[in-house]
């Protein structure tokens, strides 16, 4: 499920909402995806209400030139993650900074996969001021990251990750993660 999909094309992908609740179950979420284009992906909003889904991604940029910013996560009411959650994925050769990206996980949900602000991966860019929050007696099993760079080009910077209201994280816990632990 895909809020907006800009492929081979100019243009930018925003304020785009996806809601799963109710009990719903589905394979994937992201609010915009944009593949071999030129633009951002911005504000775009998914919600995980009381609902179980593999993969969520606020904003996805594949061989792409263009910023994900002020994308929203939100995995609440006793929702089950089984996948990753990514605020902003800078991927496959593209060119962009992802910034001010929002990742939630709260009232008693899970997360069985990792959890990061944003993630860039094979490509070139910033990643900064993107939060990651697990609160509300919520549980994640992967590892949490407010940043992450994979064989990438770019700075990290003050990206945050906050653990709070009696919840837990198995795996390791970054604020930035980029040849180094702060």
């Amino acid at each position: 499920v895909t809020g907006a999909v800009l492929e081979g094309s100019t243009g930018n992908a925003h304020d785009n909402t996806v809601s799963i609740k109710n009990n719903s179950t589905v394979d994937d979420a992201s609010g915009a995806f944009l593949t071999r284009s030129t633009g951002a992906a911005y504000s775009n909003k998914v919600t995980i209400d009381n609902s179980t889904v593999d993969d969520i991604i606020g904003a996805s940029m594949e061989m792409s030139t263009g910023d994900a910013h002020d994308n929203e996560l939100t995995v609440a009411d006793k929702s089950r993650m089984e996948g990753m959650a990514i605020g902003a994925f800078i991927h496959k050769n593209s060119t962009g900074d992802a910034y001010t990206n929002t990742v939630t996980i709260k009232e008693k949900s899970s997360a069985t996969g990792n959890v990061f602000g944003a993630d860039l991966n094979w490509s070139t860019g910033d990643a900064y001021a993107n939060t990651v929050t697990i609160k509300g007696k919520s549980s994640v099993e992967g590892a949490v990251y407010g940043a992450v760079f994979d064989t990438s080009t770019g700075d990290a910077y003050t990206n945050t990750v906050v653990i709070k209201e009696n919840s837990s994280v198995t795996g390791q816990v970054f604020e930035i993660e980029h040849g180094k632990c702060i």
